[in-house]
């Protein structure tokens, strides 16, 4: 069930991009007090999106340890940027509507931040998982002592 999510915020994502200028219109009255609302907008969609895809991501394919997490976060941002891309020529053919790179770099940016925030909270969360009894006796051991061979 973890790939429905993102599937349906990618979903989102072109509905919003896919109105018209005229229609596109009321949107912008909501956040008219910011000075860079749109930039605002196309970051916090990309952030969301990345998460959902590292969440499936780490959902999907087995990993260990902080490199692991790094790995899927930098594959949940260059999806998340590729899907940007697509998102800014598709509004080339709207109505009304002009890609931009100011757009594709707001996405990546929503998307490192979002990756970034992921992979921190992760290391941050993994000393609080229970040893195994394994490690539990790998950590006892005194030092020096070569993995308890006799010679």
């Amino acid at each position: 069930m973890y790939i429905l999510p993102p599937f349906a915020w990618m979903g989102f994502i072109y509905f919003l991009s896919d109105q018209p200028a005229s229609g596109y219109a009321r949107f912008r009255g909501i956040l008219s007090f910011l000075p860079w609302r749109q930039e605002l907008v196309h970051g916090v969609l990309y952030f969301v999106l990345a998460v959902l895809i590292a969440r499936l991501a780490a959902r999907t394919f087995p990993h260990r340890g902080a490199a692991d997490t790094v790995k899927l976060a930098a594959l949940a941002v260059l999806l998340a940027a590729l899907y940007g891309v697509t998102d800014e020529i598709h509004q080339r053919y709207v109505p009304g509507r002009n890609p931009s790179w100011v757009g594709i770099i707001a996405d990546t940016l929503g998307a490192i931040v979002a990756a970034s925030l992921w992979v921190a909270w992760v290391r941050w969360r993994e000393p609080l998982r229970p040893m195994t009894s394994a490690q539990a006796r790998q950590a006892r051991r005194p030092p020096g002592r070569d993995n308890g061979r006799p010679w």
